[in-house]
């Protein structure tokens, strides 16, 4: 199931960029970090150039919200494509996925070049996306982590002169800057789409995006499968989907840890993070943004999440995964609470930038807790279940949409995020597990 690259480097568990620079001497890594950073440019930008062209030809919040919301529907089946990604090799999975997301952008660009793109064109190429994103945990943040920690345990095995290394401390490094290294391109990004959105129109950033993915796929092609490290319990071939899939469920089920992370997932997903649908809305509506200044607020949480991630990647030990994961949720949460009261476009970038960085803690922690506190068998599984998780809380984007035509976009934000708050504080109660680290691999 796990991609190994030929790393000849051991990764030590010492100072971080002893960690980086063993990380990224591993050609494996270095090829799926790429995939991260061209599909992430193009994700949060894609989000913000949509959410621009779908206000424009409608006016309607609730279209806008509408079509963020295909984007984010696919992926309640998340626990199926974790399911599956245990069952195949995840290099092949993640060249199918980008390589048809490329085509999907190239006939998108096709049809606004030739003047024939609508919103509902738009709403399908969301959810299309969004089908991609879907698998995104479950097999390119499994197949890094891999890389990064399983991989590296075969490897000092067969090597009794490597350097001892912490592989929870590695994995944590290479989720640092895999979503350090999206957010940077999440700080380009929505500034690039919405410059190319107002000078060219939307047809010049769907090109982009297929020119991104294309090399995208490219960089898969040097991914080539691999037998799963030793220690690793070959997938069942001959079980069904279903039953499969329902096990993974009933096992999640009992662990306390695992359902504390899901249940905080849903919830950030649910009244946190979709507060982002709103972002154009607010940024032309209340704040008066032009579309690069729009892209602009987007970008500011990009610079939070950045230098949050780097700061994570680099001291953050396995003692703290828990409680990061927590404060950096409820930073959010607090942040887009007072995004929603801004009236003041300084103030929202200030704002923004802050919800960036709890953002990026809460990310880094949760794919970090996953794949270091689960057997190695079961990481895409419970990957693919963080999916789930994710895709059923972006319901609450329909939500918010609902309340800003009633409320408006600023005051639904704020009773959004706290109800958030509220929640957050009784997950933390009902899961104490969170609070003590859970790195507990076998």
């Amino acid at each position: 199931m796990a991609q190994s690259g030929p790393a000849r480097t051991p990764a030590v568990g010492g100072p971080p960029g002893h960690r980086a620079l063993a990380l990224f001497r591993d050609r494996a890594f270095r090829r799926v970090w790429l995939v991260g950073l061209l599909t992430g440019f193009a994700r949060w930008a894609d989000m913000v150039v949509a959410g621009i062209f779908v206000f424009d030809a409608t006016a309607s919040p609730g279209a806008v919200a509408f079509v963020t919301f295909l984007r984010f529907l696919p992926m309640i089946a998340g626990a199926l494509s974790g399911t599956l990604a245990a069952h195949l090799p995840l290099a092949r999975v993640l060249r199918l996925g980008v390589g048809t997301i490329a085509v999907a952008y190239a006939a998108l660009a096709v049809l606004a070049v030739a003047g024939m793109l609508t919103v509902w064109h738009v709403g399908i190429g969301a959810f299309l996306v969004g089908t991609y994103w879907s698998t995104e945990m479950a097999v390119r943040r499994t197949l890094l982590g891999e890389i990064a920690g399983t991989g590296r345990i075969s490897r000092a095995r067969d090597d009794p002169r490597a350097p001892p290394f912490d592989p929870a401390a590695m994995m944590a490094a290479a989720m640092g800057i895999d979503w350090g290294t999206i957010n940077a391109a999440r700080l380009i990004g929505p500034f690039v789409g919405g410059a190319l959105y107002e000078t060219h129109g939307i047809g010049a950033w769907l090109v982009a995006c297929a020119l991104m993915f294309l090399a995208g796929t490219g960089a898969t092609f040097g991914l080539h499968p691999a037998a799963p490290p030793a220690g690793l319990v070959p997938a069942e071939r001959g079980r069904q989907l279903v039953v499969a899939m329902v096990d993974d469920i009933l096992v999640a089920c009992r662990d306390r840890l695992v359902m504390g992370i899901m249940a905080v997932t849903v919830i950030m997903n649910f009244f946190g993070f979709c507060y982002s649908s709103m972002v154009p809305v607010i940024g032309k509506d209340v704040l008066g943004a032009s579309p690069p200044e729009v892209g602009l607020l987007s970008s500011m949480e990009g610079i939070g999440a950045l230098v949050a991630t780097a700061a994570v990647a680099g001291v953050v030990r396995p003692a703290w995964f828990g409680r990061l994961f927590l404060l950096g949720s409820l930073a959010t949460l607090v942040g887009a609470l007072g995004f929603g009261q801004s009236g003041s476009y300084a103030l929202s970038l200030v704002l923004l930038a802050a919800v960036g960085c709890g953002a990026g803690v809460f990310a880094t922690m949760q794919s970090t807790l996953i794949l270091t506190s689960v057997p190695a068998e079961r990481r895409s599984r419970t990957m693919g279940l963080l999916t789930t998780a994710i895709g059923l809380g972006q319901t609450g984007v329909l939500m918010l949409g609902a309340l800003a035509g009633w409320l408006g976009a600023s005051l639904a934000v704020i009773v959004s995020e706290t109800i958030g708050i509220v929640l957050l504080a009784a997950c933390a109660l009902a899961w104490p597990a969170m609070w003590r680290g859970g790195v507990r691999r076998a």
